[in-house]
């Protein structure tokens, strides 16, 4: 039994499953509970997990009541240190005994981690409760997918999933650990695995709900019976339901977690200095002139202090910019007693040093991000940030670091010192404001508030350029600071000063269901630039000239034509997999050759709709009209959906033919640029080499759009593809197109500042 399982047993006294008392749970969420705490399955699954605490077993109750109302995707949230190591193992092991009550098969149980340390200490909580385990994950040297329950590293089971389905393995779930980050390795997995099982369920752990662009992380907290969240809080979520939250405030208040305390500092880095770049990211060049160079004496002071604050702690973890500046940060720490660890540490050396700073034997330990999650020291009771983020789930598993029980060490609180101004104005570590700006926008650098004229309601939109000597309303518009008049466009309408269109309030409507609605009030309005026609900003083609104005109404008139002269074809790729490239050799010559094969789908295009026939129209030919017209079609047309296909086409550079040559650039291009293997002189033979070696990791990620041309044989019996182009992105999106320009339909302002 590892030190932290230990630590739990100790810590508390078993509890027994019906000695739980769910008074302090929504009452909804206690109906939940006692329909499954007698199940037989859920009993059964339990066995040899007497220690769990009670927000350990409320946890796997919760999840295993929701489990058999849905198949969607559920999350349960817990903080760094509450144990949820324990609440995977407890229930993999109800899962598994209740896919057995209702299929009579047994079936496997997957658990995914990120890090083969995660994989260890899960994997470890299983063992110790006597199960059937067994670890799938290269960097721990082992590759069993025999046991009931397997623990893998993501990196590892990716390349596995198709040995499993012919050894006719079937899982009834996947766990993801860590579920904040979930990239398509697991995505895919996940996908492969319901292919087999359509049943499969997907339970995704972690102690920070959201993530830097996407905001949180799932759809509706049914936990707290909230409805479900709104575009300005949540982009895309995976999950569809929270099914349990608990709060670390409360496990610090009940003694399963250690207090953070925050602490004084007299040194701060000035963070003003760092800039963006195109993706939001903060640029290397900025970081570097922040927190490194010429930053030597602010940052020996700043560790100076650190090590001051630390001669009672037991272990302080310091975390750096980047590499160059957590080197900077060691060379002000004792040799004998401090290690830096990031992702270029060898794994030999990663492994001693984790177990000496556990240990006591290092005190110091200095990391980027290698250590930010997944890292189990229960010593740990000092932090330095000397790192700035915007990302409140990475700070926040920053913090946990700190969080764990360890009496055998004297713990009693974990000291937070941060250099880097990431805490909010109020100092709460764990109350972070997470909200959004437009879907597809960086992460927002300047936002302003505003209230709806119509409604009332608050709104939070980002900023847009005022010009000089302006101001901005209270209701969103501009006005002159001088004469505190508002700026008018040539039809004399307000301008906005904020990038918002639509107000995001939610409405009440009167009526039996209580159904909420989007205010519909807006702040934009939409120029023509072909014929100056006023548009309103839902319009996609001008009323006037029809004249695309929107990016999708661009798209869609861009992306396709319908006449046979016209060569060129654009479709999409809608279904992404991992093998699409395969090695072979011509049937004619004998060359080396490299078939693509993916499913594709010509984009939407429209044609002009049939004229309408004459007389009185049915209501079901009324109703059928209403469901095929779309708001944004402009008039007299109606939009085509054609029908998925295979595309299967051939590269050869061997062939002198131009167009095959031109083929063969093309795809060199886009895999020399998205290609995901070391050792590639992009020529064909080395690609197929690397292709065709059993496990090999050479991998180039499938393009989202390709252009082609077709040829067909005298007989008009065979069809041949030739590939023109490959795109990550749309190839008609063009960023120098003009933007909408943000204008009030306001119907009655006056020309001053509205109070």
């Amino acid at each position: 039994m590892s030190a932290s399982a230990a630590a739990q047993t100790i810590e508390d006294s078993p509890v027994p499953l019906g000695a739980n008392s769910f008074d302090h749970l929504p009452t909804h969420v206690q109906g939940w509970l006692r329909a499954v705490e007698k199940d037989p399955a859920v009993i059964a699954g339990l066995e040899g997990f007497d220690n769990l605490r009670p927000y350990q077993s409320e946890a796997v109750l919760a999840t295993a009541a929701r489990i058999r109302k849905t198949l969607e995707p559920l999350l349960i949230t817990l903080p760094t240190g509450a144990g949820k190591s324990w609440v995977i193992a407890a229930l993999a092991s109800v899962v598994q005994s209740m896919a057995v009550a209702n299929s009579g098969k047994k079936k496997k149980v997957l658990v995914l981690a990120h890090s083969k340390e995660l994989v260890a200490q899960n994997a470890q909580k299983m063992l110790s409760a006597g199960y059937n385990a067994t670890i799938y994950a290269a960097g721990l040297n082992q590759k069993d997918g025999s046991g009931d329950i397997v623990f893998g590293s993501r990196q590892t089971v990716i390349n596995a999933v198709d040995e499993f389905a012919e050894l006719d393995y079937e899982f009834s779930a996947v766990f993801v650990d860590e579920a904040h980050s979930m990239p398509p390795q697991t995505r895919e997995i996940i996908d492969k695995l319901r292919g087999i099982n359509p049943n499969l369920r997907v339970i995704g752990l972690t102690a920070t709900p959201y993530s830097l662009g996407k905001g949180y992380i799932f759809a509706e907290d049914t936990f707290r019976g909230l409805p479900p969240l709104r575009e300005v809080h949540t982009r895309e979520p995976y999950f569809a339901e929270r099914v349990y939250d608990k709060c670390p405030h409360e496990l610090i208040e009940d003694g399963y977690l250690c207090p953070p305390v925050l602490g004084d500092i007299s040194d701060a880095y000035n963070i003003e200095g760092l800039e963006r770049s195109t993706t939001g990211k903060f640029t290397e060049a900025s970081n570097n002139a922040v927190f490194v160079n010429g930053q030597e004496n602010l940052t020996r002071r700043i560790v100076a202090e650190v090590m001051e604050k630390a001669k009672t702690r037991n272990a302080v973890m310091f975390f750096a910019q980047n590499r160059e500046h957590a080197r900077q940060i060691l060379s002000f720490l004792p040799t004998k007693t401090s290690a830096l660890i990031d992702s270029g540490t060898a794994s030999k050396d990663r492994e001693a040093w984790i177990e000496a700073f556990k240990k006591g034997q290092l005190k110091y330990l200095v990391t980027v991000a290698a250590l930010a999650t997944g890292f189990d020291a229960p010593n740990v009771d000092l932090i330095a940030t000397l790192r700035h983020t915007e990302s409140q789930a990475f700070f926040q598993q920053i913090i946990g670091r700190g969080l764990r029980l360890s009496p055998e060490t004297g713990k009693r609180d974990c000291l937070i010192l941060d250099y880097a101004q990431n805490l909010a104005a109020d100092g709460d570590l764990f109350t972070p404001v997470v909200e959004l700006g437009q879907p597809g926008d960086p992460p927002p650098i300047a936002q302003v508030e505003v209230i709806c004229p119509d409604c009332g309601g608050e709104n939070v939109f980002q900023k847009a350029k005022w010009p000089d000597g302006t101001g901005m309303t209270p209701t969103g518009f501009l006005f002159y600071e001088d004469t505190q008049k508002l700026w008018l466009d040539r039809d004399k309408r307000p301008l906005a000063g904020h990038l918002g269109s639509q107000c995001k309030h939610l409405l009440e409507l009167n009526g039996p269901d209580g159904r909420l609605t989007r205010c519909s009030y807006t702040w934009g309005a939409v120029l023509c630039p072909q014929c100056e026609q006023r548009n309103s900003h839902r319009t996609d083609f001008c009323i006037r000239c029809e004249f695309p104005l929107s990016k999708r109404a661009r798209l869609l008139s861009l992306s396709t034509s319908r006449d046979e002269s016209y060569s060129h074809r654009l479709v999409r790729v809608v279904k992404a997999v991992r093998t699409w490239l395969f090695p072979g050799h011509s049937a004619n010559s004998g060359a080396p050759t490299l078939r693509v094969s993916l499913m594709v789908q010509e984009l939407p295009y429209l044609v002009p709709a049939e004229p309408r026939k004459r007389g009185r129209r049915t209501k079901e030919e009324a109703l059928e009209e209403s469901e095929k017209r779309r708001e944004w079609l402009p008039p007299g047309y109606e939009l085509v959906k054609p029908e998925p296909f295979r595309l299967t086409a051939w590269l050869n550079p061997t062939v002198k033919h131009r167009a095959a040559q031109e083929s063969w650039g093309m795809f060199q291009e886009y895999a020399k640029a998205h290609q995901q293997f070391a050792n590639w002189d992009a020529d064909l033979e080395s690609l197929l080499k690397a292709l065709a070696k059993p496990g090999s990791d050479a991998w180039v990620p499938p393009p989202r759009f390709l252009t082609y041309q077709t040829t067909q044989t005298a007989d008009k019996q065979k069809t041949f593809y030739n590939l023109t182009g490959m795109w990550s992105h749309h190839p008609d999106e063009d960023p120098s197109m003009i933007p909408r320009q943000n204008e009030s339909e306001l119907p009655s302002i006056e020309g001053r500042v509205d109070a």
